[in-house]
């Protein structure tokens, strides 16, 4: 019998298998010993060479301790059979393959991966169970761990795949070392999964990712472990695999966490999202899904000039869903865009209703998702709504979050112009919570910047957020972009963000999102004349340009110099002037010279008696007739000032000046009348 000879990276899969098998060639003259696998050696205690050389090289059915199961090897190698031992006296190694597996199997690595040389999902599958089965008859808990190279595809992209299989090749070394009593079998991909009863799991799961890092040099953050402890009876081990993933996947890409146990915080996350993708039609037919919406004030005047339209699942048996809970959902399932085209439906009906009705209409923002530029056509889907029910593109602000930036960057810039070029204002989203907020602004044209209210939680412990944000606000003023800041809980944060100059507030101190009808009987009842009119929107725009943060007038603040005292003052058409915006140093500067406090300088800076009132008055009849800046000296108390201002904005019925307030005494300069 002419003896069969395997090509050598074949043969060496098969040797460094951890089953305990032996291949064998057959013929009249009996049964020839043509290889055996690691996990043999192992088993036997004995080194390949003694195995060749002795008593297995006939055959092993004369040693009793052993189980032996033999699968014939088809495709071409007709006269092999495959032999697989088992320990009767060591329950943990009692690993048992199917007669119906190897029935149906046709190719000699039905059950083996050969990039690894462990077995495959299809070993795993046929004897699992049984394996399972026997751990747990002696009274042991066994253990499905499901382990995931973390940054594998990264690594694929720098050192390319042959560098990519190596790394699997040794992470299945790694793991099968530390665990050599344990099932162990590469799942797909880049993911293995065991089956073990070793409760010394932690350490050594610690010392596994550890040796995966240092063997890639740092470039790999090692394995992350999700682990499922099998305290009862499994009618099918994938249960078992599947729990493990969960608890994997729960940790959410965490690179600091080295893994997760399946526990009823996992449970109750994907018994959760289960019903969300299960009942999302459902949601949407019958009316489920629900828009909410938060007021969006202005900050200068403290009117409400918009609101954030907002998804809220208001289901029948399980109340209010967070939006937290079913938007990651459906945007990891791309149905995202039925959602987000839903609320802006029902945004599009309730301003409709206003403008029906004859009442004051409210601009409205709502909330595209990344996946929307993904999977449809987002801007013809929008536009087609806002016609149907023919409403101006005014009334509807489209925000987009700083993820869309870098997930689809070309789809964003494309359906950007589109928005802009049919009139609707684009707004960014969640500012400053990514990595690229500053670079995204030089390559996006945005109309407002939204500052995420990650910068408020810590405002009143932490003096470096105030220098923070109105940090940001100053450069998005000299972008001539809008800013509104969220999280607002506090009037020292709304005063704050009034004060550096900050458009637009939003936050749980005015209101927590609400039913449309409950929103605007909120307001009614809470503030007369809460609106702003929708018409005035573009004059507070021209407004919201005025940086509070230097010399308006200049257009610059002269680097080191303090805040200049600043002041906005508005005409009616009538001639009557309001004080609207006068910031902490105007204040203090006025107030200190006339030594009263701030109230009693309101009203004295209204008193159209005052030198303060004829100089403005005077001024504000130059600055009129053009955008200029113009400056007029004036004393008040015997002290000398000057004024010098320019026209912002205007619409007909009022315009609005903003001025810078000089002490000249500081100078000593003579004082003008």
């Amino acid at each position: 019998m002419e003896r069969y000879e395997f090509d050598p990276k074949v043969r060496e899969s098969y040797e460094s298998l951890s089953i305990p098998i032996a291949i064998y060639q057959t013929g009249p003259e009996g049964r020839k010993l043509l290889l055996v696998s690691d996990g043999l050696c192992q088993l036997l205690g004995q080194s390949r060479s003694q195995l060749m050389q002795g008593t297995i090289a006939s055959d092993l059915s004369c040693l009793p301790a052993l189980l032996e199961r033999k699968r014939e090897l088809k495709a071409a190698k007709s006269g092999l059979i495959m032999v697989e031992y088992a320990d009767l006296t060591r329950q943990q190694e009692r690993l048992f393959l199917t007669d119906q597996a190897y029935l149906t199997s046709q190719e000699d690595d039905y059950f083996l991966d050969r990039l690894t040389g462990l077995p495959n999902t299809n070993y795993f599958q046929s004897i699992a169970q049984k394996y399972l089965n026997e751990l747990q008859e002696s009274g042991q808990t066994p253990i499905v761990v499901f382990f995931d190279i973390y940054g594998m595809h990264a690594y694929n992209d720098h050192f390319g795949y042959a560098k990519g299989d190596q790394l699997l090749r040794t992470t299945a070394r790694i793991i099968r070392a530390a665990f050599p009593n344990s099932l162990l079998v590469r799942f797909v991909e880049d993911h293995f999964v065991m089956v073990t009863a070793d409760h010394n799991l932690l350490p050594k799961l610690k010392r596994v990712a550890k040796d995966v890092m240092d063997s890639t040099h740092g470039w790999s953050d090692g394995v992350h472990a999700g682990i499922y402890y099998c305290q009862e009876k499994i009618a099918n081990p994938m249960t078992a695999v599947d729990n493990a993933r969960k608890a994997l996947k729960y940790m959410a890409g965490n690179r600091q966490q080295l893994c997760c146990v399946y526990d009823q915080k996992v449970k109750d996350k994907y018994d959760s999202r289960d019903y969300v993708l299960t009942h999302f039609n459902e949601a949407l037919r019958k009316g489920w899904i629900q828009a909410y919406f938060q007021p969006e004030m202005r900050a200068i005047t403290g009117k409400l000039c918009g609101a954030e339209a907002l998804a809220r699942w208001v289901d029948p048996e399980k109340g209010v869903l967070s939006p937290g809970l079913f938007i990651p959902v459906l945007e990891e399932a791309n149905l995202i865009h039925r959602l987000d085209l839903c609320i802006i439906e029902q945004t599009c009906q309730i301003i409709r209703g206003m403008k029906d009705e004859n009442e004051p209409m409210i601009p409205i923002s709502v909330n595209l998702s990344r996946i929307d530029f993904q999977v449809c056509d987002i801007f013809k889907e929008v536009d087609r709504l806002r016609r149907k029910y023919d409403l101006s593109p005014k009334l509807l602000k489209i925000e987009v979050t700083e993820s869309t930036l870098t997930t689809a960057p070309e789809a964003l810039m494309r359906a950007m112009r589109e928005f802009q070029r049919a009139g609707y204002d684009v707004w960014m989203d969640d500012f400053g919570s990514g990595y690229s907020s500053l670079n995204n602004l030089q390559s996006y044209n945005f109309d407002l910047i939204k500052i995420d209210m990650i910068f408020l939680r810590n405002f009143a412990s932490n003096p470096s957020v105030s220098t923070i944000v109105a940090a940001i606000i100053d450069m998005a003023k000299r972008l001539g972009i809008q800013t509104l800041c969220e999280g607002v809980e506090t009037m020292e944060q709304a005063d704050f963000l009034r004060e550096v100059g900050c458009e637009r507030l939003q936050g749980f101190l005015f209101a927590q999102p609400l039913p449309f009808e409950e929103f605007i009987e909120y307001f009614s009842d809470h503030a007369d004349g809460y609106l702003e009119p929708v018409e005035e929107n573009e004059y507070y725009r021209e407004a919201g340009q005025i940086n509070v943060l230097s010399d308006p007038t200049l257009g610059s603040n002269p680097k080191g110099e303090d805040i200049l005292p600043i002041v906005e003052i508005e005409e009616e058409a009538d001639g009557r002037l309001n004080l609207i915006y006068i910031n902490n140093n105007g204040e203090e500067l006025l107030a200190s010279c006339l030594n009263m406090d701030g109230q009693e300088l309101q009203a004295r800076l209204l008193d159209e008696q005052s030198n303060w009132q004829r100089a403005a008055k005077r001024l504000i009849a130059v600055c009129r007739r053009s955008r200029e800046p113009h400056s007029r000296d004036f004393i008040i108390n015997a002290q000398p000032f000057n004024l010098r201002m320019m026209k912002v904005a205007g619409d007909g019925q009022r315009t609005l000046f903003v001025g810078v307030i000089t002490d000249l005494s500081k100078y000593d300069a003579e004082p003008g009348i």
